[in-house]
Formats: structure tokens, C-alpha cells, sequence
């Protein structure tokens, strides 16, 4: 195989030679000041990059036009939550792998901001647009994806038309029940942000929880479902809105439900302000509440929480959504009229942790 049939190395690779995350390696070899790491960790990602033969991307003066074209789009609904930071993190970073740099749009889920954000795409010929929640704008989407490759990092939808890298929430839902029934709880509270749909994979986590219980021959009315109001949710700051929406709701059960032994936030932020309400009420987690998450971000596994979480490899979509765009813009080059319309399906794990334990006895 010659040096221009040789697959390049990139920092991905370099991170699973080490054992360390991409990002880390990303931050040492480009030299940021603003993170520190250890001199081992250094020597360590700097002696593999050498000896794999790491080449970093060419800094050249380009212009605008062709910075546009090397620029990939992360349409995101909010900024407050670790796992669209960790997707957007994950991009950026493997990106500039390829000479990439990352413009991150955000949302709030309106679809008025979607249609802005895709004809900004179009006029300024990005490289590729990725989304990392289900959005609204079908028929544009499907229209822009024509020209340009656009990513989905959500649940599928068979409306659109373009690459998508899934995970069906419906399986998390299920595997988080199935613990918790395996452990002895029946009576089940899943806390969420508000459900609508637009929301589809808080929506279908908890559809999930409600397969489990009829596989196992038990009511699923008996599942409580407590949902944050728009209107309160208003109220909290938006940095914090997802843990003060997990500790508002779990004070009101206190208040109103004793009769419940498990929780399940429908993010790991969600969780921990679960878990920060039952502390303060002098509870114990896992011997008087169980507690699940959805997510596995790092704080998961931080001993104050150590929360059981379902992963379902976050990063690697984002390097995998990155993957595609690139592999469209090679075939592009190469005149390649067809493009080939990637399905790439995560299988979710359940990572058990302190949090869950067997149904309290009192």
C-alpha cells in the first residue's frame, strides 16, 4: 500500500493507543494553556502521535469562501445540557482532525430558528450540518440535504431523508425498568422536563419504563410520572434547569408519594437534583431511594453520585457524525454524483453503579 493509499492517523486513533479521551489528546498536541495535564500524560500522547506517525492538518491562509466550506453546523436545542456539550465537544474536536472548524447553533427547539440556521448552511456551502435532537423543518431539511450532507443524532424519523446515527429510546427506558424491577421496586417516579412532541426521546424513555412493567405482568398505571410545567421551568436558571427540575419534582413526592422506592431522572442532570433532594431530606441512596439515570456523563460516575446511567456513546456519534460529512466530501471531490445515505444504530449499556439497590424494607 503506498504513503496516499495509507489510512491517516488521527487523534481518535492516538486516544485509544493511550487510553486517554480524544479531546485530551486534541488539548495536548495543539498546545492549550488554559488545561493542564500531567507530564507523563504529555510524554505518553506525544511519544504515540510520533510513533504512529501523526501528521497535524496544515495551517494555511485561506479565504472565507473556503473557511465556509470547511465549516460544519451543530444545530443544538439548548446549551444547558452536559450531553449536547459532550456531541458538540466531540465534533469540534475530531474535526479539526480533518481541518474542520465548528459553528454551533442553538435552538430552543423553534422551528422558525431551524429554517434560519439551514438557509445560513446554504448560503454559506457549509461542509455539513448536524443535528443532535428531532427536528421540525422536514421539508427544508430534505431540500438542503440535496447539497449539503446533514447528520441526525437522535431517535429515527422516517421523514427525513438523510444520515442518521440512532438510538432508540425506547430501549434505555427499558433497560433502566428492568433493573429496578430485578432489584424489587414496583413503584417507579420518572421525572422529567416537560413531554411533548417534540421531546421524543424523553417520550419514548418513558414509553420503555411502561413495556418493561407489561412484560413483567405489572401495571404501568402504577408508574408515577411527574413533569415539570413550562411555566416553572421558565423560572429556573437555564444553566441549572435540568438539576433544579429533578430536585423540585422530587420534593414534591416526598411530600405527596411516600409509597415510592426508585427514581429515574430523564437526564443524568435530572438525577442528581434527585439525589440532591433526597439528601437534604436526610434520605439514603440506595437504601431508602433508588436512583437511575440516561446519558453517563462524567459526573455519573463521581463518587458523590455515582449514578446508574445508561451510556450509549455520545462522543463516538459526534466523531461518527463527523465521519460522514467527510467521507460525503471525499466522494464529492472524486465527481461521485451519488451519495450514499448512512444508518448507524448505537446499542445502549446499562452501567451500574451505587445508586440502585434492593427494594427498601421499611
Amino acid at each position: 500500500m503506498s504513503n496516499l493509499q495509507k489510512k491517516r492517523v488521527t487523534t481518535r486513533d492516538i486516544a485509544r493507543a493511550c487510553g486517554v479521551s480524544q479531546s485530551t489528546v486534541s488539548m495536548i498536541l495543539s498546545g492549550k494553556k488554559e488545561v493542564s495535564f500531567s507530564e507523563e500524560t504529555k510524554k505518553k500522547v506525544f511519544d504515540t502521535a510520533k510513533a504512529l506517525g501523526y501528521e497535524p492538518p496544515a495551517k494555511k491562509n485561506v479565504s472565507l469562501t473556503h473557511t465556509c466550506e470547511k465549516t460544519i453546523i451543530v444545530i443544538c436545542p439548548t446549551l444547558s445540557s452536559q450531553y449536547y456539550i459532550t456531541v458538540i465537544e466531540s465534533v469540534a474536536a475530531y474535526g479539526e482532525d480533518f481541518g474542520y472548524t465548528t459553528f454551533t447553533a442553538h435552538t430552543g427547539r423553534k422551528k422558525e430558528l431551524e429554517e434560519k440556521y439551514l438557509e445560513m448552511a446554504r448560503h454559506m456551502k457549509a461542509a455539513g450540518i448536524i443535528f443532535t435532537y428531532p427536528p421540525q423543518q422536514y421539508r427544508l431539511i430534505n431540500e438542503v440535504a440535496r447539497d449539503i450532507p446533514v447528520v441526525l443524532v437522535s431517535d429515527p424519523n422516517e421523514k427525513l431523508r438523510v444520515n442518521t446515527i440512532e438510538l432508540h429510546s425506547q430501549k434505555p427506558g427499558m433497560m433502566v425498568a428492568e433493573h429496578l424491577i430485578s432489584l424489587g421496586h414496583r413503584r417507579i417516579a420518572y421525572l422529567t422536563t416537560p413531554l411533548n412532541e417534540k421531546e421524543i426521546p424523553r417520550v419514548k424513555r418513558l414509553e420503555g419504563i411502561r413495556e418493561a412493567y407489561r412484560l413483567h405482568g405489572l401495571d404501568p398505571e402504577k408508574i408515577l410520572v411527574k413533569i415539570i410545567s413550562p411555566q416553572k421551568l421558565e423560572m429556573f436558571e437555564p444553566s441549572r434547569k435540568y438539576f433544579d427540575t429533578g430536585y423540585y419534582l422530587t420534593m414534591e413526592i416526598l411530600e405527596e408519594n411516600p409509597s415510592v422506592t426508585a427514581f429515574v431522572g430523564t437526564t443524568d442532570m435530572v438525577s442528581m437534583g434527585i439525589m440532591e433532594a433526597l439528601s437534604e431530606k436526610g434520605y439514603s441512596v440506595p437504601d431508602d431511594y433508588s436512583v437511575c439515570g440516561f446519558d453517563n456523563n462524567f459526573l455519573s460516575s463521581v463518587s458523590r453520585y455515582s449514578l446508574t446511567s445508561v451510556d450509549h456513546s455520545v462522543s463516538e456519534k459526534g466523531m461518527d457524525a463527523v465521519d460522514i460529512i467527510h467521507k460525503y466530501g471525499r466522494s464529492a471531490k472524486r465527481g461521485q454524483r451519488s451519495k450514499p445515505i448512512f444508518k448507524l444504530e448505537y446499542e445502549p449499556r446499562l452501567v451500574v453503579r451505587n445508586s440502585t439497590g434492593p427494594v427498601r424494607k421499611w
